[in-house]
């Protein structure tokens, strides 16, 4: 398991990755469902409670004192208390995963792997995480480190690359049907937030403790990744067209150029 043997930083890009597909890909299509042109005031609105799960979270890891919550639950609540509760907590992670080679699944058959078979697809996408989990937490903390630069340097080269073809005045009048679909885009924003506990289990994999300061920029680095890209996807296509797009912070690739030339660079959403 290779306990102890990752650094705090690890652990928060782990985190980043973790939420930050989850924000930025699974959830913005039933945000913008919900909450329509105001999904991007449901996002800031959220930024409140962001801070409260954060607070929670550094009381929670003190309170651990170095444990993750597994090994916690089990130490000092009865064997079927604690195995409910982890129960619980393995439902839903196997249904997010399951979601998540889904979702993975459908976008590498309709950019890429159109006339691969999808179990071929999706064996593919299981064995690679297989082996990852099988090295350890360490290969994980270490991959996660390198590919997380490169995929911000993407992320920043479609959001500034495409400013000449957005309008922000799109994300304009505010509130026009009321505030209940701002309120309906809130609890998605911070279903997606709370999947910050989820670092309560990787506790035992570093010898240092986690910092709230750690713990708030990586916040803010996942609520970026939420309102970049929401916002992005209004200003560029309108409220009209983003509702029809599976992947709205991809679809955006579709719309970069690099001066007069250099167009179609949609590709590089598969390596991002």
């Amino acid at each position: 398991m290779n306990i102890g043997r990752l650094q705090p930083i690890h652990i928060y890009i782990l985190i980043i990755i973790a939420t930050g597909f989850m924000v930025h890909v699974l959830l913005m299509p039933s945000l913008l469902n919900s909450a329509g042109r105001d999904a991007w005031i449901s996002v800031i609105t959220s930024l409140f409670t962001l801070l409260i799960i954060i607070t929670l979270i550094a009381l929670m890891i003190r309170k651990l004192n170095g444990k993750d919550l597994a090994t916690f639950l089990k130490d000092h609540y009865p064997a079927p208390v604690a195995w409910t509760i982890l129960t619980c907590f393995m439902i839903i992670f196997f249904a997010e995963s399951l979601i998540s080679l889904k979702f993975s699944v459908d976008w590498a058959k309709s950019n890429y792997a159109a006339e691969a078979p999808e179990l071929i697809v999706a064996c593919g996408f299981i064995l690679i995480c297989f082996y990852a989990a099988y090295k350890g937490s360490f290969v994980l903390g270490f991959i996660a480190v390198i590919l997380f630069p490169i995929v911000c340097s993407f992320g920043i080269l479609v959001g500034v690359g495409n400013l000449k073809s957005k309008n922000y005045d799109l994300l304009f009048p505010m509130l026009e049907d009321g505030f209940s679909p701002m309120f309906e885009g809130i609890l998605y924003t911070n279903s997606g937030f709370l999947e910050l506990i989820y670092i309560l289990f990787l506790l035992s994999y570093t010898k240092k403790r986690l910092t709230f300061k750690g713990l708030l920029l990586s916040g803010f680095v996942i609520f970026i990744l939420i309102l970049g890209p929401l916002t992005g996807s209004l200003a560029a296509f309108g409220i009209a067209e983003s509702l029809k797009l599976n992947t709205p912070a991809y679809e955006q690739w579709r719309l970069l150029s690099l001066g007069r030339y250099i167009t179609r660079l949609d590709f590089l959403s598969i390596f991002q």
